[in-house]
Parts: structure tokens; C-alpha cells; sequence
């Protein structure tokens, strides 16, 4: 009787494993993690962020790398201008800032670590300036009255007394150009230095082809600015190009030859690192080859490839940190940050950020 009660015992734990493992075989797979995207060929990992929002835009760093202004909300057509820490633990929200509507101005930082956002509209024209660490009030200066629409890139000098912003030209109440021009302004007093003419309908002059100017970006370690041209109605193609900047006795520049660092461009951003060496650019767009790759400021034809469209899908608007360690860009899919350890990825390979 006992003997058979201990085989009873036995039996009834062999079924209970049996049931265990048949479940097991029908449970539903384990769902892979989305917030780490892996690549092959030994491309590097992207880790997603979590910023709080459910959209977030492009963004900037700051000079100190302690925050990144941004354009985020629950969705593009509820978003705002914000500031966020790297790790999105610390939100501030710009509404009270009135800068405007996601592609009608923007946001620029100064070398001393202001954050500034450049609108030109039916409201006015001006450039807001805020510090941290509340950003809660901007002091304001206005900007000249022939700066028509903006929201194409603008940009500090790297001494912080000039601004240099792609717009519109308003040539008078009733008329503008189709194109921007790059303004040149004092960030003191917003007073019109000069414009240099991008746009071929300037004066209607057709000769000048250029197709407007985009995105400039002050390059100090190449006393330099690079902003792209040829691009029309935010589609390529483009070209982001290198052109270095000659101050001259009368407080005037100099644009000279251009050096071409990339072709295909349109409007999606591009980063600059800390160093000067490289400049991470969106490439293959309409080619089905889409991806961010890092470019050699001194010999373009150098590039690395940092993501792949066919492991991870599109990505747009890089930003590079100031300590050269990491690079954010953001997903075209998801529309969400994500970091790349881009110092870690360069050294792998044996290369300087």
C-alpha cells in the first residue's frame, strides 16, 4: 500500500513537469527589446531614451552638455519648444518663450551657454535669449525688419558677437524672396551687419543658382562655416558644403571657396564633432541605402558608416556632445531620441572623435 502510494507520488510529479513544459511550448515568445536596436558588421547599438514625451523632434546640445533643446509633445502637432537633460530626468517647457510653431524658427545656443530661439513672423522679428536653470523668462532684442521667414538654421559665431541666419528676404511689404539668404547680425543689438545672396531670385538676378542657403553652422576649428545649398523644398539634392570665413577691416566677411563634404543633403541635420574632424550626415536619401554616416572634414571621401537603414530603419537630425563620447539622432519611424556611443565605436576602429 505504501509502495504504491510513493509510485503515485512520483507519477503525479513526472505529469506535473509534463504539463509545465507543454505550456512552456505554448506561451507566447519572448517580444525583443525595442529600446536597444543591435546592428551587424559591427555598426554600433543605438539605445532609445526616454525623454517623457511620445514625439520628440531634432535637438541641440548645449555647450556644457547639460541639456538639449528640443521639439517634443504627444505628437507633431502638439509638440513644443522644450529643454531636457541627456538622460530626461529634468523638463522645462518654452512655451511662455512664444517662438512659434516646430519649423518657424530657431533654436541656437550662444558659446557662453545661452539658449536662444530666432523667429521672424507677422509677431515680430527677434531673437529671445534664456539661461539655465529654469529657462523662464528670455530677454528679448529685435532683429531687422528685412528678415523674413526663418526656421532654416542659424547660428553663433564662435565668439558670440555675430549671428549668422538662413531667411527669407523680405525685399519689401508685398514681396520676398523664394529662397533664404544668410544674414549676418549683431547678437548684441540684432543690427544688420550684411547678407550674402543664396537665393536666385534675388533682385532677379538668375545667374546666381545656389538655390538658397540652409542650416549654417559655425566651424571654429576650421574658422569656418558650413551650411548646405541646392535644396529646394526640403528635398534633395543638395550639398553640404565648408566655406572659410575672413573677417575684414570694415566688420564685413569674407565667404571663400567651397569645400564639398557631402552631396544628397536635404534639410535633416547634420553634426559637427567637438573636435572639427568629423561631421555626421544623413546619406542615400531616394536610394534605398539610407543612413547616418561620419565624414572626414579633411578628406571627404573618408567616411564610416554609423547606422544602417536595412538593421535599424531611418534616422534623422544628429547632434554630437561636446565631450565627443556620444551622438544622438532621432528615429524617422518612432520619432524618438536615441544614443550612440560614438567615441567608443570611433576607437574600435582606430580613429580620433
Amino acid at each position: 500500500m505504501g509502495r504504491r502510494q510513493r509510485l503515485g507520488s512520483t507519477a503525479r510529479v513526472f505529469l506535473a513537469v509534463v504539463s509545465m513544459l507543454v505550456l512552456a511550448s505554448c506561451a507566447l515568445p519572448l517580444l525583443p527589446d525595442l529600446s536597444v536596436l543591435h546592428q551587424r558588421d559591427g555598426r554600433p547599438t543605438l539605445h532609445r531614451l526616454n525623454w517623457g514625451y511620445a514625439y520628440v523632434d531634432s535637438g541641440v546640445w548645449s555647450p556644457d552638455g547639460r541639456w538639449v533643446a528640443a521639439f517634443a509633445g504627444p505628437d507633431y502637432l502638439a509638440d513644443n519648444p522644450v529643454v531636457v537633460s541627456p538622460d530626461g530626468r529634468v523638463r522645462h517647457s518654452l512655451t511662455n518663450w512664444h517662438c512659434g510653431l516646430n519649423g518657424d524658427f530657431d533654436f541656437v545656443w550662444s558659446p557662453d551657454g545661452q539658449l536662444g530661439c530666432i523667429v521672424a513672423s507677422d509677431f515680430g522679428r527677434r531673437l529671445c535669449r534664456g539661461r539655465a536653470p529654469a529657462f523662464r523668462t528670455c530677454q528679448e532684442v529685435r532683429l531687422p525688419q528685412e528678415l523674413g521667414r526663418t526656421g532654416m538654421g542659424s547660428t553663433f559665431s564662435s565668439d558670440g558677437q555675430t549671428l549668422w541666419i538662413a531667411a527669407i528676404h523680405d525685399l519689401s511689404p508685398n514681396e520676398s524672396t523664394r529662397d533664404p539668404n544668410l544674414f549676418v547680425v549683431m547678437a548684441a543689438t540684432g543690427a544688420l551687419v550684411q547678407m550674402f545672396v543664396f537665393s536666385a531670385d534675388e533682385w532677379n538676378l538668375p545667374d546666381i543658382v545656389d538655390g538658397g542657403v540652409y542650416l549654417p553652422q559655425w566651424v571654429p576649428q576650421h574658422q569656418a562655416l558650413s551650411y548646405e545649398i541646392g535644396v529646394a523644398d526640403s528635398e534633395g539634392p543638395g550639398q553640404l558644403v565648408m566655406s572659410p570665413v575672413t573677417p575684414e577691416a570694415d566688420g564685413h566677411f569674407v565667404l571663400g571657396p567651397r569645400t564639398v563634404l557631402a552631396s544628397g543633403q536635404a534639410e535633416q541635420g547634420y553634426a559637427w564633432s567637438p573636435s572639427g574632424r568629423w561631421v555626421a550626415v544623413r546619406i542615400g536619401i531616394d536610394y534605398g541605402n539610407d543612413h547616418i554616416a561620419l565624414v572626414n572634414a579633411d578628406d571627404p571621401s573618408q567616411t564610416v558608416d554609423v547606422t544602417n537603414e536595412q538593421d535599424v530603419g531611418q534616422f534623422l537630425g544628429p547632434t554630437w556632445s561636446p565631450d565627443g563620447s556620444t551622438l544622438l539622432v532621432f528615429g524617422a519611424g518612432d520619432e524618438r531620441p536615441y544614443a550612440i556611443d560614438i567615441g567608443s565605436y570611433l576607437a574600435s576602429k582606430g580613429l580620433q572623435p
